[in-house]
């Protein structure tokens, strides 16, 4: 038996191998990482009444950033980004799917 645990496990998982498995062939193919990042999702990026730009990530909750220049917002949005993406990975959750449809742009 081997005791692993990875990214999109909440918890330690336990796996059994015929013993004819070597260490490398029982880990590997068990091992998952968090393949979603910044260039997988929509951005949707918008100026306000008062000239601020707003850049969003539609399919993660609070992912967004409000700075003075479209630049700003979009540069500030990466780090949000990766500040989430890092409490997901500590927590062993995965990033949530994109699931925006751009219906009239």
């Amino acid at each position: 038996m081997v005791r692993a645990s990875a990214v999109k496990f909440s918890r330690a998982v336990d796996f059994h191998f015929p013993p004819h498995y070597s260490l490398s062939t029982r880990i590997l193919p068990y091992t998952v990482t968090n393949l979603m990042q910044f260039d997988d999702y929509k951005v949707v990026l918008y100026r306000q009444q008062d000239g601020s730009w707003v850049a969003e990530i539609p399919a993660i909750s609070g992912c967004y950033a409000l700075m003075p220049t479209r630049e700003a917002a979009l540069t500030e949005l990466s780090a949000v980004f990766r500040l989430i993406a890092d409490e997901y990975r500590e927590k062993g959750l995965s990033l949530p799917s994109d699931t925006t449809e751009i219906v009239n742009a």
